[in-house]
């Protein structure tokens, strides 16, 4: 399946975009500098009676501890009665946001698309039409990318569709977070706002920097229409220095349609 993502390109030696296509990388950042305040900010709900709460903090024991149910009950109960955050009234509330504020600090995100030819993208991420965006074809089975060595992986390294939603999702403190299902689906959320974008994300807990692909599976390079005949000859210059070159193309505008048609460039 093929996958875009729309980047600058300023033709200087310092460009990221460039340093990543010669490292075939690409980089996750954290999501507290996405331009949308909502990602990875899901509503918490922490309300829970005192027997949910006991048998949630149990299963993440015996989880965590390979314990038997009994001790772990023990044990779960020794923290309700103990741990300020249980105790205070809005102990649970003030975590909740303290743990959410963490949450965007310690993922790692980098996004993507299906859709090469969208104007919004191009004006947004790809420097008003005088930027790239970038073509892979990854496997539909297996692994889109890998760590660098001494990186621990958390989760594989695939790329996940956004859902989006009218409302901003609930995450339920109490129920079964430990399995992680729950809040995967409140940090993959985004507005109906945002639909227009067809977005996948490659996201890894706790790491951000450069994740790497196979140089193969970058197919093309797509050149905003905006682009000199100059840039596009420093593009194709640019371009032989990486392995297993991907095709050049240039969008330029349909006579017709609000649409842009993507011509391979020889």
């Amino acid at each position: 399946m093929k996958f875009y993502k729309y980047s600058p390109w300023s033709g200087n030696k310092g460009d990221y975009t460039r340093e990543n296509l010669l490292e075939h990388a690409v980089f996750l950042a954290s999501p507290e500098v996405f331009n949308d305040p909502f990602d990875f900010n899901p509503s918490y709900d922490y309300s829970a009676t005192y027997l949910e709460k006991k048998q949630h903090i149990t299963k993440v024991i015996m989880r965590g501890k390979a314990c038997s149910k009994a001790k772990a009950e023990r044990e779960a109960i020794k923290i309700l009665r103990g741990n300020p955050i249980f105790k205070e009234r809005d102990g649970v509330a003030r975590f909740a946001c303290e743990d959410k504020e963490n949450l965007r600090k310690v993922m790692g995100v980098s996004c993507f698309t299906t859709k090469p030819g969208n104007s919004p993208m191009w004006a947004h991420y790809a420097d008003n039409h005088q930027g790239v965006c970038l073509e892979w074809d990854f496997p539909d089975i297996g692994e889109h990318f890998y760590l660098p060595k001494g990186v621990e992986k958390a989760i594989p390294l695939v790329l996940q569709p956004v859902t989006y939603a009218n409302e901003r999702p609930v995450v339920h403190m109490f129920d079964n977070m430990q399995d992680g299902g729950v809040l995967a689906d409140g940090i993959i959320t985004k507005s109906t706002d945002w639909k227009y974008e067809d977005e996948y994300r490659l996201i890894m807990p706790g790491y951000t920097g450069k994740v790497y692909y196979y140089p193969y599976m970058l197919s093309g390079i797509i050149l905003g229409y905006k682009m000199t005949t100059e840039q596009v000859k420093e593009v194709k210059k640019f371009i032989k220095k990486i392995k297993f070159q991907p095709r050049l193309y240039k969008t330029q505008l349909s006579e017709h349609s609000f649409d842009y048609e993507i011509v391979p460039i020889e």
